[in-house]
């Protein structure tokens, strides 16, 4: 086979394994990606071997041939570096692999693509990808610099992704004006953008700038891939929360389940909505989960039981993560407060009793229990529930800090009380702060005077 063959051959494998990662067959991914890699790496091996001779023809010509196979041999060196990376997600994705070996195949892909860089420093896709290679490796300062060099490249300048990544890395270090100068330049480049004006709303949410992360949710929403994104609409109506606008809210979340059965029954892929498949209980859940807030603050207290219900029966299929217990414990107190807008003082107790007892060690469920005493009336059960909700804090978190901790937390969460996805922002968490320790050192007080 020819060497031109060779390389098409090897990104046919490359494209093929693609395809089946995203089929969920990892076994028969795995053995394109392998021999696209064998492929890559003879003719890598060829390029390191062969020396040009051409002493024979004119300077110009030499010129321009020395031009062609720097670029060819750099684009060899990148499709193997994205070939290692596909690989490590892969892996990532089985799920069979340990964190160390995934990196390490991500650590083969960015030493291919500085390689590619060395030999064609104007090799923008090299850039573009040793910059994503550098997001799954977390470096996000470094990977914010690739980008950054891949926008300045002749490709770089009019392609709108890059400046949509830019401004993606330097949402993850916090510099969310910056952000969203390059989520504008990428927007401007091409307006269907979608991923552009999601991450746009994204930053104005962490500026707390509601009303312009709305319309800029609604743009997404708009674009042919929002159209079936179920996020987006939970995003909108998680604004319209912040906004005290409860009604509109809840049709952004009915959209929003709406597209979820869609994907579920349709089984529309990830490259045509911009959403993962394998997220949808996940993303039920918080869309569920901010519906009945919206419910509990319109009092309609029996739409938000049922919400939140559904929200922890769909929490409860998928597979188990560190924040799920404490995102089950938050939403098992707002059914409380439903029970309670009910006048069920009983149920409400009962709910919480039943949680108490499946997780005995829980600080905020004892937090949710002193306030349904106080809210009932019953110091001295209160004051019980702080005290027990004290020792918890004390095993848990080894001193005397930890209870003031976890009931910031709590009245953190108060403050907050709805999930776009994932978790809340940083930023909008540092926004409460002064309020939310004001009302830890009245709460303080009250116990002091109860213990008295």
């Amino acid at each position: 086979m020819c060497r031109e063959n060779s390389f098409e051959e090897a990104i046919r494998h490359h494209n093929q394994g693609y395809r089946l990662k995203k089929e969920k067959k990892f076994q028969q991914a795995r053995k394109e990606y392998e021999e696209a890699k064998k492929i890559f790496d003879s003719l890598v091996s060829e390029e390191e071997k062969k020396e040009i001779s051409v002493i024979k023809i004119k300077r110009v010509f030499m010129y321009i041939k020395d031009s062609i196979l720097k670029k060819r041999k750099s684009d060899i060196w990148n499709w193997r570096g994205r070939t290692h990376f596909e690989l490590g997600d892969l892996e990532k994705e089985n799920g069979l692999k340990t964190i160390e070996e995934i990196h390490q195949m991500y650590e083969k892909a960015l030493k291919d693509f500085e390689t590619a860089i060395e030999i064609n420093p104007e090799n923008f896709y090299a850039w573009y990808n040793k910059g994503t290679a550098l997001i799954r490796l977390n470096r996000y300062e470094e990977a914010y610099k690739s980008f950054e060099k891949a926008s300045e490249t002749e490709d770089g300048k009019k392609n709108s992704e890059v400046h949509n990544y830019k401004g993606y890395t330097l949402l993850e270090l916090g510099r969310y004006v910056e952000a969203l100068e390059s989520f504008e330049k990428s927007i401007e480049i091409n307006p269907e953008n979608f991923y552009a004006w999601y991450n746009k709303g994204t930053a104005l949410i962490r500026l707390n700038r509601y009303e312009e992360a709305y319309k800029s949710f609604e743009k997404a929403s708009k674009t042919e891939m929002g159209k079936k994104n179920p996020r987006v609409h939970n995003w909108k109506g998680f604004v319209l929360l912040k906004l005290e606008k409860y009604v509109d809210a809840l049709k952004d979340f009915d959209r929003a389940i709406e597209l979820l059965k869609a994907i579920e029954l349709l089984k529309i892929p990830q490259e045509s909505s911009g959403f993962d498949p394998d997220e949808t209980d996940e993303e039920y859940f918080y869309v569920l989960y901010n519906k009945g807030f919206a419910f509990l603050k319109l009092e309609r207290y029996l739409d938000a039981l049922k919400a939140f219900n559904e929200a922890i029966k769909k929490k409860e299929k998928k597979k188990k993560e560190p924040q799920d217990d404490i995102e089950v414990e938050r939403t098992l107190n707002y059914i409380r407060l439903a029970y309670m807008g009910l006048g069920m003082y009983e149920k409400a107790k009962e709910i919480l009793d039943d949680a108490i007892c499946k997780k005995p060690g829980s600080i905020l469920l004892q937090v949710s229990l002193g306030e349904f005493f106080l809210d009932h009336g019953d110091l001295n059960e209160a004051l019980k529930a702080a005290k027990k909700a004290l020792i918890d804090a004390n095993k848990v978190l080894e001193d005397a800090k930890a209870f003031e901790s976890a009931w910031y937390e709590k009245l953190k969460n108060e403050e907050q009380d709805v999930l776009p996805s994932k978790v809340n922002t940083e930023n909008e968490e540092k926004n409460h702060d002064e309020k939310n320790r004001s009302n830890y050192k009245a709460f303080k007080k009250k116990v002091k005077e109860l213990n008295n």
